[in-house]
């Protein structure tokens, strides 16, 4: 996580608290708002000879987090054509001997209905794209947000900033046109200018979206979704690309005596302009009779590494490995550490490869006083996989929720989650809503 400024969190909240209560009393307006606290304890556990950090020589990371924040949603509508939404999450954390705070601001933003099913709004928001649960080929305006995946997946997405945006939508007879910019905000929002146009449809009780974003280079988005009886849900998501976001390590030059063998590598990005490059999602969900949820989905990334490449990355890993733990004459420990850094910020998990497989079980109602949840994400090309078990226990119904979640990393040390630093993390949490 990036270094984050401090927040007087008590000050925020009652400025907050203040704010919601002056609106409504000075403009007698319709306020909503809904939310929960919630503090959470991690436990990591790592890989003392993981291969990316040998002896925690590379980065060293804290065994212990603790996080404390409020997840507030709110509504002010100042007359029927015209409101603001806000969803916020002010945030104190503690990794080991490191307090931070920060407030994360979702959605920020004012909402106008302009009449004949136009409508209109500006502000800070965040677009969710696609129709799938453990992956989104569509959901373009994400791709270089933050993202907690420690949260259950229908938290991952609701739960990130959002993008500075002025988005329209025109409703019609079963169709929705809707254009999102996203401009570029010096100091507040450096990604190049973003724009998108979308086409949503019901047809033949299917729903249907077509997307065309631009931003340094074109995508298009399908996704198609469909409801078979009453418990029955097949769903599918496709975005094409022409360009890649592929990153890969290279020599930059050979340091010493010709002939040294010892090298400093660099990341470089393939000049793929002219090809397409394809993410693809298929899967469904299926609720029983006693309300368990079964959900099976397959997702396949063109710009994962494939075989040769993953081997040849491996292989630039595990030299520098070698070379770190035992440094050849005249050589220090530093020049193979800055290349196993590089090789780390190169680590995007649940993307690195190609062909993925995510299930999940999952029950909210078990004697009225538990939610289980038990999923697994597989790499199928080489059979590394992520456990993801979580238990709820509601204290209190509908007011106070015991959460404890894991996720264990599995797979031989040449895998991707196998060789990820991290062997498991524990976690348990209180949330209580309101």
């Amino acid at each position: 996580m990036k270094p984050i400024k401090k927040l007087n969190c008590p000050l925020f909240l009652g400025c907050l608290f203040l704010l919601i209560l002056y609106f409504n009393i000075a403009f007698c307006m319709d306020v909503q708002y809904y939310g929960s606290f919630v503090v959470r304890f991690v436990e990591n556990k790592f890989r003392k000879d993981n291969p990316l950090n040998p002896d925690f020589k590379v980065f060293d990371l804290p065994e212990r987090e603790s996080k404390i924040y409020l997840n507030l949603f709110m509504n002010l509508y100042f007359n029927e054509n015209f409101g603001f939404t806000l969803k916020t999450r002010p945030t104190w954390i503690k990794k080991g001997n490191k307090e931070m705070g920060k407030n994360y601001l979702d959605n920020a933003y004012l909402n106008f209905n302009l009449g004949k099913g136009l409508f209109l709004s500006m502000g800070k928001e965040n677009l969710i794209r696609g129709v799938g649960f453990s992956y989104y080929p569509s959901d373009f305006f994400s791709e270089k947000k933050e993202i907690d995946f420690t949260l259950k997946e229908e938290e991952q997405r609701s739960d990130r900033e959002g993008n500075y945006i002025i988005r329209s939508e025109l409703l019609l007879e079963n169709v929705t046109l809707t254009t999102v910019i996203a401009p570029e905000i010096d100091n507040l929002q450096e990604e190049n200018t973003r724009a998108e146009f979308k086409f949503s449809t019901l047809l033949y009780d299917t729903d249907l979206s077509i997307s065309y974003f631009h931003s340094n280079y074109g995508r298009i988005g399908f996704n198609i979704s469909r409801v078979v009886g009453q418990k029955f849900e097949v769903h599918s998501g496709l975005g094409v690309r022409f360009d890649s976001d592929r990153k890969y390590l290279r020599k930059k030059g050979e340091i010493g005596l010709p002939g040294s063998g010892i090298f400093e590598y660099e990341i470089y990005e393939p000049e793929d302009e002219e090809k397409v490059f394809l993410r693809g999602l298929i899967g469904g969900h299926y609720t029983s009779v006693n309300k368990t949820n079964y959900i099976v989905e397959y997702f396949y990334n063109q710009d994962g590494y494939d075989g040769n490449e993953w081997k040849e990355f491996f292989t630039i890993i595990k030299d520098n490995n070698n070379k770190l733990m035992s440094p050849p004459n005249g050589f220090s420990e530093d020049l193979f550490k800055f290349n196993l850094s590089l090789a780390n910020s190169l680590m995007t998990y649940r993307y690195l490869r190609r062909h993925y497989l995510f299930v999940r079980v999952w029950n909210p109602e078990i004697y009225n006083k538990f939610g289980v949840t038990c999923g697994i994400l597989l790499n199928l090309e080489d059979k590394s996989f992520v456990i993801l078990p979580t238990v709820d226990y509601k204290l209190i119904r509908d007011f106070m929720m015991l959460r404890f979640g894991a996720a264990v990393f599995k797979g031989d040390g040449e895998s991707e989650f196998g060789l990820s630093p991290m062997k498991n993390y524990y976690y348990f949490e209180t949330r209580i809503f309101f």
